[in-house]
């Protein structure tokens, strides 16, 4: 139950975020669970928080899918983060 609510309470907190940030923690959350699933099962926190982060980008880019997700991780620099400065 506990875990309902704070999966509830994240897609809530995520509402606000820039479509930017909502990218750059899909795109940590892939390289999360690429790392993990190479040595072991991927995490179920992982997991949903990604079911969770597409989503919100299906929401705020109806009938696109991922596509707005792709295009920003092919437009963006290689190996940078939004919180690089």
């Amino acid at each position: 139950m506990e875990h309902e609510s704070s999966a509830a309470d994240f897609a809530r907190s995520i509402e606000k975020w820039t479509d930017d940030e909502i990218f750059e923690l899909l795109a940590k959350l892939e390289s999360d669970s690429e790392s993990a699933s190479s040595s072991e099962e991927l995490e179920p926190d992982i997991q949903a928080k990604i079911v969770i982060v597409e989503n919100e980008i299906e929401k705020r880019f109806p009938g696109q899918l991922l596509a707005p997700f792709k295009k920003w991780k092919r437009d963006r620099p290689a190996g940078s983060t939004a919180t690089e400065e």
